[in-house]
């Protein structure tokens, strides 16, 4: 058993560490043009997480076969084991009530589904996320470490960071096949591009399907950064405190500037790389909610220098890409193209069909991940490229699943707040509320959280990290 459990663990923090991964095997319907949002697909992280909800079935069904039923009942190797009635028995609890409810209108829907293979293939995802939820949930305090967590999850983003940097001054893809890193050129029609002075610019991918999704995964690992940073000062006034008795301080001086250096570095990458993806509304969101936590930190008295060196670092860093990135920042925030921009007119398009949907069939929408095949069936005119989701997962919820289905899931989003709401006043539990408040106003304006595997897995993901981080030591 212990040898499953160090297996489980591991997967885990790979997971963390390699969830943009995009190696996948894609199955399209015969006959049919490929269409990334009506294909099927099975990624290399499916497996990951199959194997690591596997292992959880089987330790749970070990632990009632052996009775371990306490949480301080150590297996052989001296794991704690979460108490039986928390895996499993707790599913009766309220969020988990509406989550199922959701889970249920949402597979109702597949009556009206066009696409039933598809809609089928959806609901599959859902629950596998859904599953990936509750392991969070029920295992992370138990089995796992938070800053080592953000360690391997930074380690990630900083590889991507290198990665996107080098493709934004390449102006194409590294041919790197082994992460199945996508195809870039100036010339590829379907490549997210920004025009500068009448010549197309690639913006930065990194190793996902799109600068958007890169951008929020960036965005969460600054945070990462900003929290671990912080929490090294918290620790580290106590650690000068005891050193000061023994001799030691000049030696934990010496290893905080190496610590300090080396969040620097990395904030820096991790800045540049995400300015690269010229990805509006992550940066003026992500960065909103940055703020926003900062201010909300400032109670900790001991934290406020930390805290204005880490805003004013920022600030400087934003300043300094202003500077010497002016010509690509005009092109991309310019108000008035924005204004009558093609992208700003399709999301009205996909907002106008999504109402269009809801008021066909409020109760069930057009069927769970129909959107988009429904939608080329009524515009069967249109270019291929331009049927794509609705660009707002609460919209996409609602066309797809029914309004029923999405006050559920708005309630299941509620619920989970109100969990943990009462140890907000706890850094690394405040820290995850403004990741959680980022990501859900993020839904807002795309639509990659719900339907795109690298999105999905970092909201289901950050959402089990909320309600299952009881400690951090």
């Amino acid at each position: 058993m212990d040898k499953l459990i160090k297996i489980e663990k591991a997967l885990f923090y790979f997971l963390s560490l390699a969830f943009f991964w995009q190696l996948r095997l894609i199955w399209a319907p015969a006959g049919r043009q490929f269409n990334e949002w009506t294909s099927s697909y099975l990624y290399a992280t499916d497996l990951i997480i199959a194997g690591i909800l596997i292992l959880w079935i089987r330790r749970e069904t070990y632990k009632k076969i052996e009775g371990l039923k306490s949480p301080r009942t150590p297996s052989k190797g001296g794991e704690r084991l979460p108490p039986f009635r928390e895996g499993w028995g707790g599913f009766v609890a309220k969020k988990n009530i509406v989550l199922v409810i959701f889970l249920l209108f949402s597979a109702l829907s597949l009556f009206l589904a066009q696409d039933k293979f598809l809609g089928f293939y959806r609901l599959a995802k859902l629950l596998e996320f859904a599953g990936l939820y509750f392991y969070v949930r029920y295992n992370f305090a138990a089995f796992y470490n938070l800053k080592k967590f953000w360690q391997w999850f930074i380690a990630g983003a900083v590889l991507q960071s290198i990665v996107a940097i080098t493709q934004f001054f390449a102006q194409k893809s590294l041919s790197l096949k082994f992460f199945a890193e996508s195809p870039l050129t100036s010339n590829i029609d379907g490549a997210a591009k920004i025009v500068v002075n009448g010549e197309k610019i690639i913006r930065a991918y990194g190793l996902v399907p799109h600068p958007n999704i890169l951008a929020a995964i960036l965005m969460v690992a600054i945070f990462g950064v900003v929290w671990l940073w912080l929490e090294e000062n918290q620790n580290t006034r106590h650690a000068e405190l005891v050193s000061a008795f023994i001799g030691e301080r000049s030696r934990n001086k010496f290893g905080m500037t190496i610590k300090n250096i080396i969040f620097i570095v990395v904030l820096v990458l991790l800045s540049f790389a995400l300015f690269f993806t010229f990805s509006r509304s992550v940066m003026v969101i992500g960065y909103l909610s940055l703020l926003g936590w900062q201010i909300y930190s400032w109670r900790f008295k001991g934290l406020r220098k930390p805290i204005i060196l880490i805003c004013i670092f920022l600030f400087l860093v934003s300043c300094f890409w202003f500077l010497v990135s002016w010509p690509y920042i005009s092109a991309r925030f310019d108000l008035v193209a924005i204004g009558g921009s093609q992208a700003l007119n399709l999301r009205q398009f996909y907002n106008q069909s999504a109402i269009d949907f809801i008021k066909t069939s409020p109760l069930f929408g057009a069927g769970l991940g129909n959107f988009v095949p429904v939608l080329a069936d009524r515009y069967n005119t249109l270019q291929t490229w331009i049927f794509q989701p609705v660009h707002n997962i609460y919209l996409l919820i609602a066309s797809e699943t029914g309004l029923f289905s999405l006050l559920a899931f708005l309630a299941f989003l509620f619920l989970t707040v109100r969990n943990v709401w009462s140890r907000k006043k706890d850094l690394s539990v405040s820290f995850l509320f403004f990741i959680f408040y980022f990501l859900f106003f993020i839904g807002l304006f795309d639509h990659f959280l719900w339907d795109i595997q690298q999105g999905q897995i970092l909201f289901w993901l950050m959402l089990g990290l909320l309600t299952g981080n009881q400690n951090h030591d």
